[in-house]
């Protein structure tokens, strides 16, 4: 089974991120081992993770990734409020006073 690694979304402080199969890499770093690993794109590995936590905190990484990107204080309102998929939170809060 191949180890899935994706580009990290924030370049924080690594390139790559593993999202499946830690512990099989961990094993084969150990044993000094080869390491065979495919990586996807963004797209490609939203159906991989299972997980309802890592799902949402990967799609936030993706997404303050995005925002950071972006120049100016307009510009990263109008990500939030149009096209981020936070914008049904924020609705909420925006309603909710």
């Amino acid at each position: 089974t191949p180890i899935i690694v994706i580009d990290f979304p924030c370049r924080l402080q690594s390139e790559k991120m593993v999202i499946d199969g830690n512990h099989r890499m961990t094993s084969k770093v150990i044993k000094n081992q080869d390491v065979n690993y495919v990586k996807l794109s963004i797209p490609d590995t939203v159906p991989l993770i299972t997980q309802t936590f890592e799902k949402a905190w990967y799609l936030f990484a993706v997404e303050l990734n995005a925002a950071i990107q972006l120049k100016t204080y307009n510009q990263r309102k109008n990500f939030l409020e149009h096209q981020s998929i936070c914008k049904d939170f924020l609705m909420y809060m925006k309603n909710s006073d």
